[in-house]
């Protein structure tokens, strides 16, 4: 009787034993599972982060030569006004010059002209005076 009963508690432990070692095993990859989906949350989240930080870098580039661009087009169109302007202004400038030559050399013609004839007109009355 006292052998069955060993045999039996020893029967009993070693279920006990099994299903210990089974609970253990279990408790284990419970934990390792968790551990190993805190880390590849881990590893995720930094690789998002990584990404994110990424494209607004991108971003941030795109916008800033973007205003770099607007910039340059606002002074070449300001800098080619200007020049436009002193062109203007020059040409301008020559034409009144030309134009004021012009009428310089009419007026100073008429004047020539008026000139001789009243010369004209005098050494014609003298030689006319003369004849008679």
């Amino acid at each position: 009787k006292q052998d069955l009963m060993q045999i039996l508690k020893k029967m009993l432990e070693q279920e006990l034993i099994q299903l210990m070692q089974q609970l253990l095993k279990q408790d284990l990859m419970q934990m390792l599972k968790k551990m190993l989906n805190q880390m590849l949350e881990q590893e995720l989240i930094q690789l998002m982060q990584q990404l994110l930080k990424q494209d607004l870098m991108q971003i941030l580039k795109k916008m800033l030569n973007q205003m770099l661009e607007q910039e340059l087009i606002q002074l070449m169109q300001q800098l080619l006004k200007q020049d436009l302007m002193q062109i203007l202004k020059k040409r301008l400038k020559q034409m009144l010059e030309q134009e004021m030559m012009q009428i310089l050399k009419k007026k100073l013609n008429q004047i020539l002209t008026q000139e001789m004839m009243q010369i004209v007109k005098k050494e014609l009355k003298q030689k006319l005076k003369q004849h008679l």
